[in-house]
């Protein structure tokens, strides 16, 4: 019985020693909450610093986080280069021709050469048709072209005398050897028309230079894709077939250089010269679908 008891005693001295010394841990060892500072000022006996709390700090809304999803998306927007918004995409704005064009209005040019152009497409006719085609447009803008026949037979006796050779560095010959104020670079990437369709694509760039400053004065590159009525009448002559479609091809390329230059400023030679300055202008960039097939 005696034996009992004093274990129990030692027991219950054993549990009491724990429950100290976890009481003097709990003064002198601080926890994961106290401060550093707070800890330092009880050592040194000196009050502790009154935490200031902030009283700003609320939760943020619903709709203002939407308002902050919709920043963050419209910020992503400006740095990839869509600044445009769904009206502005859908009801684009016209821009002035003087805007796009200063230089065109700055320097007057009056006469412009067409370099010969570089055809990188599979129709061995396309490079003819080009020229053709821009020249006509042009002269019809108002503006004294170089003939066709004397660009072509350029091109021949001299093979550097291609869009593909020439460049700004050596584009001042054009006026000390022509007299041209302005000298325009084509490069055609495609002409595709198949056999069994009436459509007509066409991808080609274009660059005009002054040939006294070396500025550019007009840019612009067209993806165009133009369907026409079938134009053979007789189809039992089976010969005229490519023959026609050759016309169809020619017929999408006058096409093409009429939307390329529509917004091109009036030469001197045209009645609408120098009055053209508020209207409207194209981008650079140009994609058009054309049909004329009736319905």
């Amino acid at each position: 019985m005696k034996k009992r008891i004093l274990v129990y005693m030692v027991t219950a001295f054993a549990f009491a020693a724990c429950n100290v010394a976890e009481k003097v841990k709990d003064k002198y060892v601080p926890q994961e909450e106290i401060r550093t500072d707070d800890v330092l000022a009880e050592i040194k006996g000196e009050p502790k610093k009154e935490e200031v709390k902030d009283t700003n700090v609320s939760q943020i809304s619903k709709k203002e986080l939407k308002r902050l999803e919709k920043e963050r998306i419209r910020q992503e927007k400006i740095m990839a280069g869509d600044t445009l918004n769904f009206f502005e995409r859908t009801f684009p704005k016209r821009i002035r021709r003087d805007s796009i064009y200063p230089q065109i209005y700055k320097e007057l040019p009056r006469s412009i050469l067409v370099v010969y152009p570089w055809n990188r497409s599979k129709n061995q006719y396309g490079d003819r048709m080009f020229q053709t085609a821009i020249t006509q447009e042009l002269s019809l803008k108002g503006y004294y072209l170089f003939p066709v026949l004397t660009i072509s037979q350029q091109a021949k006796t001299d093979t550097n005398f291609n869009s593909r050779y020439q460049n700004a560095d050596n584009v001042r010959s054009y006026f000390e050897n022509y007299g041209a104020d302005a000298a325009l670079f084509i490069t055609i990437y495609s002409i595709n028309k198949e056999y069994w369709s009436t459509k007509t694509e066409i991808v080609a760039d274009y660059t005009m230079i002054s040939t006294h400053s070396g500025d550019t004065l007009f840019q612009r590159r067209a993806n165009f894709s133009y369907s026409s009525p079938f134009p053979l009448k007789d189809k039992s002559k089976e010969s005229l077939l490519e023959d026609n479609k050759e016309f169809q091809i020619y017929e999408a390329v006058q096409r093409l250089q009429h939307y390329v230059f529509s917004d091109f400023p009036y030469g001197p030679y045209h009645k609408e010269y120098l009055k053209d300055k508020k209207k409207f202008s194209h981008q650079t960039e140009m994609d058009y679908k054309i049909s004329v097939i009736p319905e």
